[in-house]
């Protein structure tokens, strides 16, 4: 509690009790001069220091607290214990909150409880209809920031009409970002605007590449420029990824930007201690586990486990996992269900473990289609033919079931056009793959056809087909 250490002979004015009991400087008092003014009936030091006590009792604040409190807000002087009991029953009542809750928010917003009663059950009637909320979710995020009590109901749609708008939200999605990061509705539009601006000009994206970054991570506003620029020579020092290459990283996995200088640098000596990865290696590790939709793994623990695993299964070595590694960094996101599945689809069609370390693009292959997509390649040619080529398991079945067909009819069913590129087919034949797959499509009967002129026996397990077939 505050100690009065002597009792003034003669009553004082509110300056002097809030420059003698709390510390504020005259400059301080002078920024907030007409609320003090108001304040000049308070002549009862001791009546003023009871209801620091009390703030301090009910909120769990300390008298540091209770300062700033002050120093922002002196007119909360002008409340009484009964006043102040009052506001604390009705944030109690309409929004759930506890004593302890409405004294972090008085840190946060000192004017909290001056707000008018109306003028709260205003505000939060106007939210959860507007954001669809209950409310306990809006408590919850005045919890966080109480200050969006302050902002007027105009100025509050006028923000959310504008982020619909800017990045082409639903309601529901508009609902679900102000959840994740209630600060936007604090945001001015013309530093979001000038944000928006940054990405675009610094990093080549484009407005509909900053709005699915923003969706999937809305704190990418609060980033300051100078933050992400130094988050960007971190990249580069670590990984030597010069802009543009960062810029595909932030694109694909914008919550890179929010991850500390130490924690990059952590991951980073470990991959590159544990594994021997130079740092151009682990550069173009990261990308290209983003290009497949797959973050690196980053849990040092289960990465140890995921590769013991893995050359457990397969019975490799270090040295041979650190290639398939290089290439196929998604192997450290494998369950061992997963390694055990790709294991066993690979072994039944013969590659052996030393072609999976030789090309081990064939591990990117859903274990349930790499079967299908082996035997249509089996129609033109045979095993070691169709093993030489490093990436024939990445050719989707429906497009190459439907080239074979057409090559067929056109009498150049040959593996070089099977495996040619969508642009290099087109531009030979007339005529795109995906029209294709519209005319030809593969059915149990076709797989069946498929089989029988097979050299060696395939047979396909119910999930295979049901997989292979989209049923």
């Amino acid at each position: 509690t505050i100690e009065i250490k002597q009792q003034l002979e003669k009553s004082v004015g509110i300056k002097e009790i809030l420059k003698q009991r709390f510390g504020l400087t005259d400059e301080e008092i002078a920024k907030k001069n007409k609320q003090v003014d108001r304040l000049n009936y308070i002549k009862d030091e001791q009546s003023v220091i009871d209801l620091a006590n009390f703030c301090m009792q009910i909120f769990s604040l300390s008298q540091q607290d209770v300062t700033k409190i002050l120093k922002a807000n002196p007119a909360m002087l002008g409340l009484s214990k009964e006043n102040i009991a009052e506001k604390v029953n009705f944030y109690k009542h309409a929004l759930n909150l506890t004593n302890l809750d409405i004294g972090k928010m008085l840190k946060a917003m000192p004017v909290l409880l001056s707000l008018s009663k109306e003028s709260v059950l205003e505000k939060v009637e106007f939210l959860c209809q507007k954001l669809n909320l209950s409310k306990s979710e809006l408590a919850k995020i005045l919890k966080n920031v109480p200050t969006i009590l302050s902002l007027s109901n105009d100025m509050v749609q006028s923000k959310l009409d504008f982020y619909t708008n800017t990045f082409n939200l639903s309601s529901q999605e508009l609902s679900k970002l102000v959840k994740i990061m209630p600060q936007l509705l604090t945001y001015e539009q013309n530093s979001v605007v000038g944000k928006i601006l940054f990405f675009i000009n610094e990093y080549g994206l484009t407005q509909t590449e900053f709005s699915k970054m923003f969706k999937a991570v809305p704190a990418v506003l609060s980033y300051s420029e100078a933050g992400i620029k130094k988050t960007e020579q971190v990249y580069a020092q670590e990984f030597d990824l010069q802009q543009q290459e960062f810029a595909k990283i932030i694109k694909m996995f914008p919550a890179a930007l929010g991850l500390s200088k130490e924690y990059i640098q952590n991951k980073a000596d470990f991959y590159m201690t544990e594994f021997g990865l130079s740092k151009q290696e682990l550069g173009k590790m990261i990308i290209n586990s983003l290009t497949r939709r797959k973050r690196l793994h980053i849990n040092m623990k289960n990465v140890l486990e995921k590769a013991n695993l893995f050359m457990q299964e397969f019975d490799i070595s270090k040295q041979d996992f650190i290639k398939v590694l290089r290439f196929v960094p998604s192997v450290l996101n494998y369950t061992p269900e997963t390694i055990k599945e790709k294991h066993a689809a690979i072994r039944s069609i013969g590659v052996s473990e030393a072609e999976v370390v030789a090309a081990p693009q064939i591990l990117s292959t859903p274990s349930n289609s790499l079967k299908i997509r082996f035997l249509i390649l089996k129609q033109v040619a045979n095993s070691q033919e169709i093993l030489s080529k490093t990436g024939w398991s990445m050719a989707n079945q429906n497009k190459t079931f439907a080239r074979l067909q057409f090559l067929k009819f056109k009498g150049q069913a040959t593996l070089t056009n099977m495996l040619k590129s969508e642009a290099k087919f087109e531009k030979k034949f007339g005529v795109s793959t995906e029209d294709l797959t519209q005319q030809f499509k593969l059915t149990t009967q076709e797989i069946a056809i498929m089989q029988a002129n097979a050299e060696e026996e395939m047979s396909f397990s119910n999930q295979e087909l049901q997989y292979i077939l989209g049923e």
